[in-house]
C-alpha cells in the first residue's frame, strides 16, 4: 500500500483542525507532488485550498490517488496522537489505515466515503488591497466585536486596516496603522462586511504569533492566507452585501 508519514502526529492533526472548521467530509487529493484538499462548506459561503508539499513528509510514496475522508472522525483519532509520536497513512482500495508509531504502533482503520471530488475553479477577484498582520491581532478584534453583532466590517485603505461592528448594542472598531503591518498594498479604500463566526473558524488555527495575508476589494469575496505546519492553507469567504 502506498504510505506517507508524518514526523509529528500532533502537528498533522492542526492541520485537519483548520479544515474541520469549515467542512465535516471530504476528497483528499494524494498527488505526487503532495495532500490536497479543495473544498466549500456546506452553504458554500467559505472555500478552503489546503496544500502541504511532498517535502513535508519523511516518507510520500503516493501517485495521484483520491481518498473520500468523514474529516471529523479523523479528527477524532488524530486526537489520540501523543506527544513524539509519528503518523503513518496508508491508503487501499476502500480504507484508510492510521498508525501512531513510537515505543508502541497504534493502528485504526476506517472506511473510505464514496464521495466524488469537487472540482473547484479559483475565485476570479481583482483585489484591490494587500496586508500582512499577526493573526492575533485579528483574532482579538473579532472577540471585540462578538460583544457587538454577527457581522465584521473589514476596511484596507492607504492609512491601515480597520475591523469595526456596531448594532443598537453600540459600536467597536480596532485600527491597525500601515506602520504596524508587517506589509500593505493598496492605493485606494476597499471595503466589505462579514460574517463574524466564519472568521472565527477560519482563523481559529493559525496560530496567534503567526502572520497572516488578508487580499480584499470592496464587496468582494476576503482571502485570507497563512503557512501551518509547512502547509499552506487558504481560505476565501463570501462577503454579505446589503440590499
Amino acid at each position: 500500500m502506498p504510505k506517507l508519514i508524518c514526523q509529528e502526529a500532533t502537528k498533522f492533526k492542526k492541520c485537519i483542525e483548520a479544515i474541520t472548521n469549515l467542512v465535516e467530509e471530504g476528497v483528499f487529493k494524494f498527488r505526487q507532488d503532495g495532500l490536497y484538499f479543495k473544498a466549500t462548506d456546506p452553504s458554500q459561503i467559505a472555500m478552503i485550498e489546503f496544500i502541504m508539499p511532498k517535502d513535508a513528509f519523511e516518507v510520500y510514496e503516493f501517485e495521484n490517488q483520491n481518498a473520500g475522508i468523514d474529516l471529523r472522525y479523523f479528527l477524532q483519532i488524530l486526537s489520540r496522537a501523543r506527544a513524539k509520536e509519528k503518523l503513518i497513512l496508508e491508503l487501499s482500495e476502500s480504507t484508510l489505515h492510521i498508525t501512531f508509531s513510537n515505543k508502541t504502533k497504534r493502528t485504526f482503520k476506517i472506511p473510505l466515503l464514496d464521495i466524488a471530488a469537487q472540482e473547484l475553479p479559483d475565485p476570479k477577484i481583482e483585489f484591490t488591497a494587500k496586508a500582512k498582520l499577526n493573526a492575533g491581532l485579528i483574532q482579538d478584534a473579532l472577540k471585540d466585536a462578538s460583544l457587538i453583532t454577527t457581522h465584521v466590517l473589514i476596511t484596507l485603505n492607504p492609512e491601515g486596516l480597520t475591523i469595526s461592528a456596531n448594532s443598537n448594542k453600540g459600536e467597536t472598531s480596532t485600527f491597525c496603522s500601515k506602520e504596524n503591518l508587517a506589509m500593505l498594498e493598496t492605493n485606494s479604500q476597499a471595503v466589505a462586511m462579514f460574517p463574524l463566526d466564519y472568521l472565527q473558524n477560519i482563523l481559529k488555527a493559525a496560530p496567534a504569533d503567526s502572520e497572516i495575508t488578508l487580499s480584499l476589494a470592496t464587496d468582494a469575496p476576503l482571502k485570507v492566507a497563512f503557512s501551518l505546519n509547512q502547509a499552506k492553507v487558504v481560505y476565501y469567504l463570501a462577503p454579505r452585501i446589503e440590499g
